[in-house]
């Protein structure tokens, strides 16, 4: 069963940052919206964004008839231009993340006929080559986070009902693959990482139950310790920003929810917030300080409203900047320089260009 929501995770460069606390961090405190673009006829809708040096990968998406897509549009900072190719398979609800500065999507629904995908496509920016690898179980709706060298793809379902514990563990430094498993088998979870640590958090289980479980590997020792969530949930959106891995939103029997959970890596110690509203996010665009996160469905529907993290105080703010008549929403940042993707069922793609300052 494919999910009716589109969600987006995003992995970007905190997730290579090691520093303790916010020091060394880029200080921002606003969005401000400088521009669009169509820059494609393509009616493909992305689920993912993922940048990677001086390039964001927009992909995983589908058409409006339902086709799963194999396209990716490329954006280069470097030049201002963009690019679409092909990866080897769709990757509708996979995993995806991005480690040691390569981009790489894996699992997800891949078509009709290959609903639960063991493909992964790795994308080198600096080369700008793909190539090609296999999880050890094919599966949608997994989670995959970084940490240093090691990415890992973790749960999913592999069947109607069958949730799995399986974790896929790949070596980038090495180039090597290796398997491990969740404390509970469980889809629809999500993941971040930094320093030695991955965290997955949340999801659902095979009877359709909502998990607070965290399952947190240290890639230092290899070993795993579990936690739970301040709330259950699923759906939730995953953020990075220094030593922080921010869980966000979510929905559960209650409806949207409006729990935060912000594990800090550098001490190992767990906090909670609240958002303005209750709610599940497409997106999060993260750079320096700051942690954006994107387009959210409520109990009004969608939002043209971004909620704004700030690591350095712990503030919440909020600004209306997003164009309110999308079909799905996803973003990453280069620098202090945020691209989000909108589009709806019969409408190309767009960019939409904003700055931290």
């Amino acid at each position: 069963m494919r999910y009716i929501l589109l969600l987006c995770l995003v992995l970007l460069a905190g997730s290579a940052c090691h520093k303790s606390g916010t020091s060394g961090l880029a200080n921002y405190s606003s969005i401000t919206s400088i521009g669009s673009n169509p820059f494609t006829n393509s009616l493909m809708l992305p689920q993912v964004a993922l940048s990677a040096g001086k390039q964001i990968v927009f992909g995983a998406g589908s058409f409006p008839n339902g086709t799963i897509s194999d396209s990716v549009f490329i954006f280069d900072a470097g030049t201002n231009q963009w690019s679409e190719v092909s990866t080897s398979a769709g990757h509708w609800l996979g995993g995806y993340t991005t480690v040691a500065n390569l981009i790489i999507f894996a699992g997800g629904d891949n078509s009709p006929a290959n609903v639960y995908a063991p493909d992964v496509d790795i994308y080198n920016p600096s080369t700008g080559k793909w190539t090609t690898a296999t999880l050890s179980q094919g599966r949608y709706g997994l989670a995959a986070a970084s940490a240093g060298s090691i990415a890992a793809f973790g749960g999913g379902q592999n069947g109607a009902i069958n949730s799995v514990a399986t974790v896929d563990l790949y070596d980038a430094k090495a180039g090597t693959w290796t398997t491990s498993a969740l404390s509970v088998p469980r889809t629809r979870l999500t993941a971040a990482g930094t320093g030695t640590k991955i965290v997955f958090a949340g999801g659902e289980n095979s009877a359709g139950g909502f998990s607070d479980v965290v399952d947190i590997y240290d890639t230092k020792t290899a070993l795993w310790t579990t936690g739970h969530l301040s709330a259950p949930r699923y759906e939730i959106t995953a953020a990075t920003v220094g030593n922080q891995l921010l869980f966000a939103g979510g929905y559960n029997e209650n409806g949207f929810s409006d729990a935060v959970d912000i594990y800090d890596v550098s001490t190992g110690e767990w906090s909670t917030s609240r958002l303005r509203t209750p709610c599940r996010y497409s997106g999060a665009a993260a750079s320096g300080n700051l942690v954006c996160f994107l387009s959210s469905y409520n109990l009004s529907g969608s939002s043209d409203t971004v909620d704004i993290y700030n690591a350095s105080t712990s503030n919440w703010t909020s600004a209306a900047v997003l164009p309110a008549d999308r079909y799905t929403q996803c973003g990453a940042a280069i620098g202090n320089q945020v691209i989000t993707l909108g589009a709806n069922s019969y409408q190309p793609a767009t960019a939409y260009y904003y700055q931290l300052k």
